[in-house]
């Protein structure tokens, strides 16, 4: 099973590192959809639209296929059924019908120019092209290869691959490289002048800051790339790797801090470990939906249902690791009211209640917030998603370091000097017992003053 995953993986990081680009290509084969989105773009003035048709075949034969264009000049918009459109409306443009009695390869070209200019497609805005059966009442199914070019016009005249509303990125990506560089080194600093306070999962916390780093460099390189030339050029499998390990890291240390894990107690509960064993393989299968759904565009066959599993998945994820979390909340709350112990494990609690609400607005700020905006935004600001979410992952990276840093004071890292101090349990050797029967040191501490009561 495992070298089947490996080989999927493999094979997909080697098609994305030949296709990722603005350049595309659509095969579809016995294709009986009524309508499909091809693809979005936002074109400016000088934009240009290049569709080469190839190895069209239908059944019947005389089916026909048109490809139109739905132009937004201001905001993002979807159309509830092409096959209703007017193609006589200023915001509804034919670009061409397709049968089996075209020339194939059959080329259709067009320029986004000026009102003045009458020969061409006349505004500029967001374009979606789309399929459509021209009888979509018929049953048919349609075979064809598309190659699809959309860029627009630089400064100096050149091609630029990028859409209007992402323009900005590879500017963007190459900021926040620099930022979260100089928060490595300082991070890296702090946790070495703090050797005696430093635990395990601060070594996981500067991992993961340089994951995100050489995420953002690849990711400035890959846009960079398909701006200029259409193409990555190989920078995407580099990206989709430290995506995946960025990913699969941050996942593991909110679990992980959750959990309390070398800053309560140095070992995992069995019910914690099973969270581990369940979220770390869909991290797995999110990423190759991920892959899958970037390396397609939107008029592939299995686009919408890899969307589907990509999104499912990373929310299950993002409800599975506030798990560990809800459970150090409950029983800190129930330590909080042993005798001695109430203002020292009431201070924890409400620190951990205040980092499950960070959690919590971080994904919803990520995940539904960005997505709202993205949607919303004119064609030319959608780059205004992309920049608020690098920025609220990099405020959550800094006020999570800010919480956890390894200084004396901090009161995530003082132990109580009672039975479950950290390094007496280690030296004890008392971690086999208690992971066997799945108990933390949040409920050891909850349940010795009882018995000494008793």
């Amino acid at each position: 099973m495992n070298s089947k995953v490996v080989l999927l993986v493999s094979i997909l990081l080697i098609h994305c590192a030949l296709s990722w680009g603005a350049i595309h290509h659509l095969r579809t084969s016995d294709d009986e959809r009524n309508w499909f989105l091809v693809e979005n773009f936002g074109f400016s003035y000088g934009g240009l639209i290049n569709i080469t048709v190839k190895n069209f075949q239908a059944t019947p034969s005389e089916t026909a296929v048109e490809l139109l264009v739905v132009i937004s000049s201001t905001d993002s918009s979807g159309v509830a059924d092409p096959c209703s459109i007017d193609t006589n409306s200023q915001f509804h443009v034919l670009l061409d019908e397709i049968s089996s009695h075209n020339k194939f390869p059959f080329v259709i070209t067009r320029t986004i120019a000026p009102q003045s200019d009458p020969a061409t497609i006349r505004q500029e805005g967001l374009y979606s092209i789309y399929y459509r059966k021209k009888q979509c009442d018929v049953s048919s199914a349609v075979s064809l290869d598309m190659d699809l070019v959309l860029a627009n016009r630089g400064p100096d005249g050149s091609l630029d691959y990028l859409s209007a509303g992402d323009a900005q990125l590879p500017l963007i990506f190459f900021i926040f490289f620099g930022v979260h560089g100089a928060l490595f080194v300082i991070w890296t600093i702090h946790i070495l002048r703090h050797r005696a306070e430093t635990k395990r999962i601060h070594y996981l916390m500067a991992v993961l800051v340089m994951l995100k780093l050489l995420s953002l460099f690849f990711d400035a390189l890959k846009y960079h790339f398909v701006q200029t030339s259409g193409y990555a050029i190989g920078m995407t499998v580099m990206y989709y790797i430290f995506t995946f390990l960025k990913g699969l890291m941050l996942f593991t240390i909110i679990m992980l801090i959750g959990a309390g894990y070398s800053l309560i107690k140095p070992f995992l509960s069995d019910r914690e470990k099973k969270i581990f064993l369940v979220v770390l393989p869909l991290q797995l299968l999110a990423n190759v939906a991920k892959v899958i759904v970037d390396e397609t565009i939107p008029g592939s066959q299995s686009w919408i249902t890899w969307s589907d599993v990509f999104y499912l998945i990373d929310i299950v994820c993002c409800c599975a690791i506030m798990m560990p979390i809800v459970w150090s909340i409950r029983h800190l709350r129930e330590a909080s009211e042993a005798d001695g112990k109430a203002a020292f494990n009431m201070h924890k609690l409400t620190l951990f209640r205040q980092f499950y609400i960070m959690i919590i607005t971080y994904i919803y700020f990520t995940r539904i917030v960005v997505f709202l905006m993205e949607a919303t935004l004119p064609f030319r600001l959608t780059w205004l998603g992309q920049l608020f979410q690098e920025l609220a992952t990099f405020i959550f990276f800094v006020v999570t370091g800010y919480l956890f840093r390894p200084v004396p004071e901090n009161p995530y890292l003082k132990v109580d000097t009672g039975d479950d101090d950290d390094e007496d349990i280690e030296s004890r050797g008392a971690m086999p017992s208690t992971e066997e029967t799945g108990t933390t040191a949040i409920e050891m501490q909850t349940r010795a003053p009882k018995e000494a009561q008793d």
